[in-house]
């Protein structure tokens, strides 16, 4: 993972959104810590393309869509990442 700074003890969820909505920088939140996020090395991109390459070819014509780093996802009310890879499925009219 690409190396964190924090920014701040504690900041509220509407105030993440606010920063994001208005900066060209991503932050990650958990739980009230804002973390901005520099870039990673050459093998962790490497390591990322291989993964959405793999995870594309496995995907292809099926329900599920994969996106790279500039996705935000919340994991929970107060938590957002910018994972590497992220892989989502619409499994709407399916069977379980």
């Amino acid at each position: 993972m690409s190396a964190a700074t924090r920014l701040a003890d504690f900041v509220s969820v509407v105030e993440y959104l606010e920063l994001e909505a208005a900066s060209q920088v991503k932050y990650e939140y958990v739980h009230g810590v804002l973390r901005a996020f520099a870039g990673g090395t050459d093998r962790h991109s490497e390591i990322a393309v291989n993964l959405i390459t793999a995870l594309r070819t496995a995907t292809r014509g099926g329900p599920c869509r994969v996106y790279a780093s500039g996705m935000k996802v919340s994991a929970a009310d107060d938590v957002y990442y910018y994972p590497d890879v992220s892989v989502v499925c619409d499994n709407a009219g399916q069977s379980p």
